[in-house]
């Protein structure tokens, strides 16, 4: 039974808070949900003046969604798939690779860290250690 209390403990006392870890990663806000949010230092009064600006952008952002969207609802599926293609290869040109598929990422030489070479360590103290591991793994 002790086996399985260390791992509790340490997960509730010893791991990073995961509310905080999580927030980082998966929840990203955008842009304009940052520049919408409202604190009590933004109390400002030029604040009314951006609240009004940034609600024009949505909503400009959102009709020009919708329209889109209908314009894409109305095409049959083969010209959806050919304006597809044509914007992939409008974003390539842009790139500057002009289509090919040339991998250009530099070369790098890999070098095994040590103790990771998948078989047993020729060091006695190493193997040492390593037994000392698994008995404390076992419990």
């Amino acid at each position: 039974m002790p086996c399985f209390y260390y791992p509790v403990f340490r997960a509730i006392f010893f791991l990073p808070d995961s509310s905080k870890l999580l927030s980082g990663v998966f929840f990203h806000s955008s842009a304009v949900e940052t520049n919408t949010r409202t604190g009590p230092d933004s109390s400002d009064p030029g604040s009314a003046g951006n609240d009004e600006r940034v609600l024009a952008k949505i909503k400009n952002d959102h009709e020009k969604a919708l329209l889109e969207a209908k314009d894409t609802l109305q095409k049959r599926p083969g010209e959806i798939k050919q304006d597809i293609l044509n914007d992939k290869k409008k974003l390539q040109e842009a790139k500057g690779h002009g289509g090919n598929d040339v991998n250009n990422l530099p070369f790098v030489e890999y070098h095994r860290p040590p103790g990771a070479t998948g078989h047993e360590p020729l060091d006695p103290e190493t193997k040492e250690r390593r037994a000392k591991i698994k008995e404390v793994r076992i419990c």
